[in-house]
């Protein structure tokens, strides 16, 4: 099952979850309507001294289905709504209600800072903007979790348990096992479902609530009051039918959550095999887990609302109306390794040790700038100039990455100089660095750009960016998109006012060449894009598309700027745009060159991103197809497809020789082209 495949079976699982839900606030409706309407005609009968009343009363009542349908659906929502509310921050909302606290990516502790360095590694060989790290410091337990609605706002959990008792692989495997739910799309269906229960549980809550008051009415009431006395008894039988009713509607709720939840725990247990190539990791894991006094058991009073996020069962011990939302330890111990023998292993927390910086960058050359569409420049000295690429690969390897991609992103960490990650990794600095990205080669433009950085932002940021500046011309073309990645946590941090100078300022130096390049336009969408959904300045994408057809118009200009991008020769493009084509099977013209723009591009990404999974698969597929008809995509054009696929919530590894691409070895070389759209 693809990535695509994926999506398309959490968003029906989520459909499926809202008709259970919606099916379990009718039975609720109905019985407590039973319930009021038994209580009106007892009481009826009782006044009226008739006996057999209760035979002949109606047991149709509209007004009284219509108050109760109502009540139920006004308490409902509003506990429902409440919940989603105090979540809306994502992930990070998820974490602070389990005691999670922040590790900052400046840490010198080096338990922190193993952490950080695995889920970073991570992050950048699924292609995916680096998610920020909760520590769980009063959790003895081994537990995990990943939460957020998408990728953009997602965060890993990590409790104590797991950082003192846990190995650097199967740490890995666990990260693995949570990057998965973030990439197989899990996490929105996990908050979905904290909502849901919550506004089932408000039922009960008001049902035991009446009951009490209900108990102390009857204390004060004295025995010869005979009607407050019925009075009161009646409160007592409505406030236990609403508490009863609201516990067995939680019953099934939390029975629909467990079921969903094993189910992707498999998923997970295997995507994370997958992923490291590793089994030995992950079952590591869940064999200390077994074999520690704690197991995974959490401490937090929110770990049974939470209860299916976490990467094993947090729950020390479950009631009547609470179900095992993990499959037993031996049967996921067994999935993966069937030789296992049941036997846990004696666990000993690790001894600490000390940190280990990276050593310094590769030497490369120069960032490259983007004139123009149509003139193409010889690839960077020392650098491929193209990249050969399998298009039937590249699919596969969306919200898939592998050991290619880990050894990749690992390989690119140890070589970035460790000034640089260490300014990528704080908020002042990470600023600069992206600054320091966007910095003409042309000398009056680049002081154009730090005069206009010191106007908005201050001498010692336009300092700082010169710096880095120097440090950034030295490296591969292809470190600026993770390092772009890498910068976006501590971007994070910024205050809202910070935000919007950094934004502003961000524009001026995209516009002071008066024109916007291809990497531009990747800062953009890599950075802005992201940045503009956690301060709340855009909204994420909701599903409105279903059909390619819907989409056509963006469609053609998606494909002909790709085009357009890669082939000089207006033939050659038209050959490439029907290659394109055909995964789609349109049959639409390819928007004229002059027309094309990359403002064209970004409104025409805005509307593609609202597709559904498995048109976005199609999309994604005749884009690859746009730029790798010969086989070979440069730098830029591997830079821009990936800024595609973010934009389309897509996460697309690195382009790994081994991974995505074909052997180098018979191929031809294709010119590097380093270009813009008007």
């Amino acid at each position: 099952m693809d990535f695509f495949a994926r999506q398309d079976v959490a968003r029906r699982q989520t459909k499926w979850l809202v008709g259970y839900f919606v099916l379990t606030i009718i039975l609720m409706v109905l019985v407590l309507y039973l319930v009021f309407v038994g209580i009106l005609g007892f009481a009826e009968a009782k006044e009226a001294k008739e006996a057999l009343a209760l035979q002949n009363m109606s047991w149709w009542r509209p007004e009284i289905l219509l108050v109760t349908t109502m009540g139920v659906l006004v308490l409902v929502a509003l506990g429902s709504c409440y919940k989603i509310f105090s979540l809306r921050g994502g992930g990070e909302s998820v974490a602070v209600m389990l005691g999670g606290r922040l590790v900052a990516q400046t840490t010198s502790d080096s338990e922190e800072r193993r952490l950080l360095n695995l889920v970073e590694e991570m992050a950048l060989a699924s292609g995916m903007p680096v998610p920020p790290v909760y520590l769980m410091e009063a959790e003895e337990g081994i537990n995990a979790f990943a939460a957020g609605y998408l990728a953009d706002d997602a965060v890993i959990g990590i409790s104590r348990g797991a950082m003192e008792y846990l190995s650097r692989d199967e740490l890995q495997g666990v990260i693995a096992h949570e990057f998965s739910h973030i990439l197989n799309g899990d996490m929105r269906l996990n908050i979905r479902l904290v909502g849901l229960l919550h506004g089932i549980l408000i039922l009960a809550i008001i049902g035991y609530y009446v009951l009490r008051l209900a108990g102390s009415s009857a204390r004060g009431s004295s025995s010869d009051s005979k009607g407050k006395v019925g009075a009161v008894a009646g409160f007592f039988l409505v406030g236990l039918a609403i508490m009863v009713i609201g516990y067995i509607g939680l019953l099934f709720a939390r029975l629909i959550k467990a079921s969903v939840s094993r189910q992707r725990e498999f998923l997970a247990d295997a995507s994370a095999v997958q992923f490291t190539r590793n089994p030995d990791g992950i079952t590591g894991a869940l064999k200390k887990i077994g074999g520690v006094l704690n197991g995974s058991y959490l401490q937090s009073p929110e770990a049974e609302t939470a209860s299916h996020m976490f990467f094993a069962c947090g729950l020390q011990s479950l009631n009547f109306f609470s179900f095992a939302t993990h499959p037993p330890l031996d049967t996921r111990i067994r999935k993966i390794d069937p030789q296992f023998d049941g036997k846990y292993p004696r666990v000993e927390k690790r001894k600490k040790k000390s940190t280990r910086r990276s050593g310094q960058g590769q030497q490369g050359k120069k960032k490259a700038t983007l004139p123009a569409i149509l003139p193409a420049v010889q690839g960077l000295p020392g650098l491929p100039a193209t990249i050969p690429l399998d298009p039937t690969l590249v699919l596969a390897a969306v919200g898939a990455p592998t050991i290619a991609h880990m050894s990749h992103a690992s390989e690119l960490l140890a070589s970035l100089p460790q000034e640089l990650k260490d300014a990528a990794h704080e908020t002042f600095s990470a600023r600069t660095v992206v600054f320091a990205l966007l910095l003409d080669e042309e000398d009056a433009i680049r002081q154009q750009q730090v005069a206009m950085i010191e106007e908005g932002e201050g001498a010692p940021t336009a300092q700082e960016t010169v710096r880095w500046g120097e440090v950034v011309q030295k490296q591969p073309s292809e470190f600026r998109l993770p390092l772009i990645e890498m910068t976006q946590n501590a971007l994070r941090a910024m205050a809202l006012p910070q935000y919007q100078q950094f934004r502003a300022t961000v524009e001026k130096l995209v516009k002071a060449d008066k024109k916007l390049g291809l990497f531009e336009f990747v800062v953009q969408r890599s950075v802005i894009l992201h940045l503009d959904r956690h301060f709340g300045k855009s909204q994420r994408p909701k599903v409105s598309y279903f059909a390619v057809r819907a989409v056509s118009d963006q469609v053609a200009g998606l494909l002909s700027i790709l085009v357009h991008v890669g082939h000089t020769d207006e033939t050659q493009a038209q050959a490439a745009f029907s290659q394109a084509l055909v995964p789609l099977e349109m049959a639409i013209p390819l928007t004229p060159r002059e027309q094309c723009s990359l403002p064209l591009l970004q409104s025409s990404l805005d509307v593609l991103a609202e597709c559904s999974p498995a048109v976005k698969k199609r999309l994604l597929g005749a884009a690859v197809l746009a730029v790798a008809t010969d086989g070979h995509v440069t730098v830029q054009e591997a830079e821009l497809l990936r800024a595609i696929a973010d934009s389309l919530d897509c996460p697309l590894p690195p382009l790994v020789p081994g991974a995505l691409t074909v052997s180098e070895a018979g191929t031809t070389n294709k010119s590097q082209e380093d270009e813009s759209l008007p």
